[in-house]
C-alpha cells in the first residue's frame, strides 16, 4: 500500500474541484493586484481561468454523456474486494488528467519556452497516477490529456485572433 502513495499525491494533487478553487483564488490575487499592470499575469490569469472552467466541464460533461462505470469497484456498503481509490462517479474522461493538462499547457502557453516541455511529466504523472491506483482506464486518461491540451490551445487562439 506505501507504494501507493505517491500516486495517490498525484491524484489528489489535481482534483478538479481543488483547481476550480484555485482558479478562484488567482482571480482574487490578480484583482488586489491588477494595478501592478502585469499584462502577462492578467492575461495569463483570464485565460487560464476560462480553460480551466471549459476543460473541466467538457471533462464533466462528458462524464454524464457516456455514463461509463470505472474500472473498479467502490468500497461502499461493506463491499468487498472493492478499492478504497475508487470515486462512485462515472469514469470517461480522466478529470484529473484534464486539470493537470490543461494547467500545464496554459502555462506553457504563457511563456513559451521550450525548456518548460520537461514540466510536463507532472501531468503525465498524473495520469499514470490514475491508472496505477485503477480509477481509469488508459482511455479515460488519453482523452483527459487531449481535453486539457486541445480546450487551452483554442482558448489562446481565440484570444490571439480577437486582438486583431
Amino acid at each position: 500500500m506505501v507504494e501507493n502513495n505517491i500516486w495517490i499525491l498525484f491524484s489528489l494533487f489535481f482534483d478538479p474541484t481543488l483547481w476550480l478553487l484555485v482558479s478562484a483564488l488567482i482571480l482574487i490575487i490578480h484583482y488586489l493586484h491588477s494595478k501592478l499592470k502585469k499584462r502577462k499575469f492578467e492575461k495569463f490569469v483570464i485565460l487560464f481561468f476560462i480553460s480551466l472552467v471549459l476543460s473541466a466541464a467538457t471533462s464533466e460533461s462528458l462524464k454524464l454523456i457516456f455514463s461509463i462505470p470505472r474500472p473498479c469497484v467502490p468500497c461502499t456498503n461493506n463491499q468487498i474486494n472493492c478499492n478504497p481509490y475508487c470515486p462512485t462517479t462515472n469514469s470517461f474522461p480522466s478529470g484529473h488528467t484534464t486539470i493537470a493538462f490543461t494547467t500545464f499547457t496554459s502555462i506553457y502557453l504563457i511563456y513559451k519556452k521550450r525548456k518548460f516541455l520537461a514540466f510536463f511529466i507532472i501531468p503525465f504523472l498524473t495520469g499514470v497516477s490514475r491508472l496505477v491506483l485503477g480509477v481509469h482506464t488508459v482511455l479515460d486518461v488519453l482523452v483527459g490529456s487531449l481535453i486539457g491540451i486541445i480546450i487551452p490551445i483554442i482558448v489562446w487562439e481565440i484570444e490571439k485572433n480577437f486582438k486583431k
